[in-house]
């Protein structure tokens, strides 16, 4: 199993928490799955090298995991912890493939053979010199006082500055979108979606096949760009729905991104190095019945902890609400379940337990959140009301914020430029319309 995007960025807050005291290491293993030890028997052919291959009658019995065997990832990931475990780290519960060590509080994410460690200079270096013993390792260091003040950790791009860390996404994407779809001197546009682009992607034939392959390519990218980047999550929901059976109107909704994305194309999560740490903020909004060719709704999100926006989402819904307060209590039902896997994963990490902010735009919501049962809205099913026990069991604050308050609505419509600024700036991103060098 590999770490979440949100585990990475727990980290990343973890060290923004310590100040200057504390230090990010990037760790690369050069040939990681060749560590561990094969668990069944696995026969192979002899490399060329071997003075018996020619012979074409022996075989070889693998002893140690090989790259291309099945089984290789989790040798390796058993391996891992069991070196970690060593040393006096704990592999969380819910995600195992983050270590906190309690003593020393230090925390390390695993992704492969990429680790990402977070502590003072001093157990970092304690970490590095135990496993390079074992393991041939690549160490870069991230530090306020260094004049390298970036890394790049799964591609991403790390800085150190003097507000706090600085989170960007891979921007090889972008580059590569503009190429593949000859649009590097494309004409900008200040949104990557209208609002009437459901009804024109349903626009002229269906793609031939190679058409296809290239829009679903396309759409791929920006889906996982949209990871790093909520202005485009309601772009990269729309276009999924088209990736099935593309038509040509679905090409304008791809060139419309990229030509957004000519114009901004950084996007920055700022995360601080003073804030609050004991509490966990959810924002939810949803758009009632805004799929046309489903009425399905869409739930938006955002959870932030520690000054940083963690995760965010927008997702259609399983079901067809029937009501505007149904579709908001379907969010808020996302959001509740997001908000219990972080709050158990922070006090893993952090060793504390924080409380839990739910913000929502509607009464109608916020009532069906504080009641018990389902009163007059009867077709309410256990799937909805399990949250209003979470609410109780973990002390959830609920309020509810008009939607030019709430961050969550501009990841549920289409929206203006204006109002996409004002919902990234509240979420802690900067969009800058250039580049900084690559490290």
């Amino acid at each position: 199993g590999t770490p979440s995007l949100m585990a990475v960025k727990l980290a990343l807050v973890h060290a923004a928490k310590g100040g200057l005291q504390h230090r990010i290491m990037v760790l690369d293993d050069k040939s990681a799955f060749l560590y561990g030890e094969m668990r069944r028997k696995v026969y192979i052919e002899l490399p060329r090298q071997d003075p018996r291959w020619k012979e074409g009658r022996v075989v070889g019995v693998l002893r140690k995991a090989l790259y291309g065997t099945r089984d290789a990832p989790q040798i390796w990931g058993g391996e891992v912890k069991k070196t970690l475990e060593s040393m006096g780290f704990s592999a969380s519960v819910h995600q195992p493939s983050v270590f906190h060590h309690k003593a020393r509080g230090m925390v390390v994410v695993v992704h492969v053979d990429d680790f990402l460690c977070s502590g003072e200079e001093k157990d970092l270096e304690w970490l590095y010199d135990t496993l390079r013993q074992k393991y041939d390792l690549k160490k870069s260091v991230l530090e306020s006082s260094s004049d390298d003040i970036m890394v790049r950790y799964l591609n991403r791009t790390i800085r150190w500055t003097t507000e706090g860390l600085e989170l960007e996404g891979d921007e090889k994407h972008e580059e590569m979108l503009k190429k593949e779809w000859g649009m590097e001197h494309c004409k900008e546009v200040e949104t990557p979606i209208t609002k009437g682009f459901q009804e024109q992607s349903t626009i002229g034939e269906e793609l031939r096949e190679d058409e296809a392959k290239q829009v679903r390519r396309a759409i791929a990218r920006i889906n996982y760009m949209a990871q790093d980047r909520p202005d485009l999550s309601v772009a990269a929901r729309v276009l999924s729905q088209c990736m099935a059976h593309p038509r040509e109107g679905v090409r304008q909704g791809v060139k419309r991104v990229i030509r957004y994305l000519s114009g901004r194309p950084r996007c920055v999560l700022m995360i601080p190095h003073s804030f609050e740490f004991n509490k966990i903020e959810v924002m939810t909004d949803s758009d009632w019945a805004g799929d046309i060719s489903t009425r399905r709704s869409c739930s938006g999100g955002s959870l932030q902890f520690g000054g940083a926006t963690v995760l965010h989402w927008s997702k259609l819904q399983s079901n067809v609400a029937l009501s505007s307060g149904e579709a908001e209590l379907n969010a808020a039902v996302k959001g509740m379940s997001e908000a219990i896997g972080l709050s158990e994963l922070v006090h893993e990490i952090f060793q504390i337990r924080p409380g839990i902010k739910l913000t929502v735009d509607a009464s109608a919501c916020k009532g069906m959140l504080l009641r018990q049962g389902a009163g007059r809205v009867k077709h309410l099913t256990t799937k909805q009301l399990w949250v209003q026990g979470a609410i109780q069991s973990y002390g959830v604050e609920v309020s509810r914020t008009p939607r030019e308050f709430n961050s969550a609505d501009a990841l549920t419509h289409p929206t203006s430029s204006a109002e996409m600024d004002l919902a990234l700036d509240r979420m802690g991103f900067k969009v800058q319309p250039h580049r900084l060098r690559r490290p």
